[in-house]
C-alpha cells in the first residue's frame, strides 16, 4: 500500500514496477483538479448528453461553449448537449477560476434513441419496477426486433456514473417496446460506497447508455436528474417510533443520504432535536441527531422529516 499527495493541478503518469524493471511495470494516469464529466465521450448523431464539472464549485457562475455547433449544440448554463452532426469538436467550460475542456466525437449511422422518463429520479421510495428509459432505433423509430432470440434483449444497458445504481434491459412482451430499467442504490448503500468528494451535491445527472450486443457501435444515451432521498436510522435499524422514558430520556437518530432536510415537531418545550455529528457530502452524507425529552411528564408528538419542495 502507498499514499499519494496532490501538490498542484495537472496530470502525472505514475509507474509501478518490480525492482525497477520496465517489463514488470504498470502505469496509471492521475489527474489533479477539476475536470469535465464525461471525458472524451463518443456520441451518435441525434443523441444527447449532460456535461458537468467535477471538483469545482464554480459551475453555477460559469458557462459552456461548443467550438463547432454544427457537431455539438450546448445549453450555455446547464451543459445539456445534443449531437447534431458528424465530426469531432471541443466542449469547454469557463468560470472566473477554471478553464476546462474535453473532446466530443459524433458518429453517423443507425443509432439507438434512449428517452428518459418524465418523472424525477430518486431512491426513496425505492422504485421496485425501476425507472423506464425507452430504447428505439433512430433511423426508423422502429421497435427492437427480438423474434427468435434465445438470449433475451439484444442490447446492454449501463449507468454513468456507476456508483448511483445499475440498469438492465427489459422488453414488454405485450407491446414489444424496449426499455433500460434504472434501479438506484439506497441511501444506506450510497453512504457506504460513494466516493467522498467535497463538491458532491445531493443531486446528480445520471446517464443511461444502451448499446447493441452484436454491434456495440450502435448505441445511444439519455440523461436525467437524480435527486437523492434519505433514510432515518436508530442503532443501525429503520425506525417508525421512538420511546423515551424519564430514565432514558434521549437517543441518537441518524439521517443518511440527502441530509438537506427540514425537521418539524409541535412540542418545542417538550422535545429537543439537535445535530451532534456530521460526515460526508451530498448523496453520501450522514448526520447524527440527539433527540431528548425535556419533560418527565407523559406526552406524544410526531416528528416530521422532509426535503424542501424546491
Amino acid at each position: 500500500m502507498f499514499c499519494l499527495k496532490a501538490m498542484r493541478h495537472g496530470r502525472a503518469l505514475l509507474r509501478v514496477s518490480i525492482d525497477n524493471h520496465p517489463q514488470k511495470s504498470d502505469y496509471m494516469l492521475i489527474s489533479v483538479g477539476a475536470y469535465v464529466h464525461p471525458q472524451n465521450p463518443v456520441l451518435h448523431q441525434g443523441s444527447s448528453i449532460n456535461f458537468s464539472v467535477v471538483g469545482s464549485d464554480d459551475q453555477a457562475s460559469g458557462h459552456w461553449h461548443s467550438v463547432n455547433e454544427s457537431v455539438i449544440v450546448l445549453h450555455t448554463q446547464s451543459g445539456q448537449a445534443e449531437a447534431v452532426g458528424e465530426g469531432s469538436t471541443q466542449v469547454s467550460f469557463e468560470s472566473s477560476n477554471v478553464k476546462l475542456r474535453t473532446t466530443v466525437t459524433v458518429l453517423p449511422g443507425s443509432t439507438l434513441v434512449v428517452e428518459a422518463p418524465k418523472e424525477m429520479l430518486t431512491n426513496v421510495p425505492f422504485p421496485s419496477q425501476g425507472f423506464s428509459f425507452s430504447v428505439k432505433f433512430s433511423d426508423t423509430n422502429d421497435k427492437i426486433n427480438t423474434v427468435g432470440s434465445s438470449k433475451g434483449a439484444p442490447y446492454d444497458c449501463r449507468v454513468d456514473p456507476p456508483f448511483v445504481g445499475y440498469a438492465k434491459p427489459w422488453i414488454d412482451l405485450d407491446t414489444g417496446n424496449s426499455f433500460c430499467l434504472f434501479f438506484p442504490y439506497s441511501p444506506e448503500h450510497l453512504v457506504r460506497t460513494i466516493p467522498k468528494l467535497k463538491d458532491m451535491k445531493p443531486y446528480i445527472y445520471v446517464s443511461i447508455n444502451a448499446s447493441m450486443k452484436e454491434h456495440s457501435h450502435v448505441s445511444g444515451s439519455a440523461s436525467a436528474l437524480f435527486v437523492g432521498g434519505f433514510s432515518i436510522m436508530q442503532m443501525g435499524k429503520d425506525i417508525a417510533q421512538l420511546n423515551l422514558t424519564p430514565d432514558f430520556n434521549k437517543t441518537i437518530v441518524t439521517i443518511l443520504g440527502n441530509t438537506d432536510v427540514e425537521i418539524h415537531w409541535r412540542g418545542q418545550d417538550l422535545l429537543a432535536i439537535n445535530p451532534i455529528q456530521k460526515e460526508g457530502f451530498g448523496l453520501s452524507r450522514r448526520i447524527d441527531y440527539e433527540v431528548k425529552a425535556l419533560s418527565a411528564k407523559r406526552f406524544a408528538d410526531k416528528i416530521i422529516v422532509k426535503l424542501p419542495s424546491t
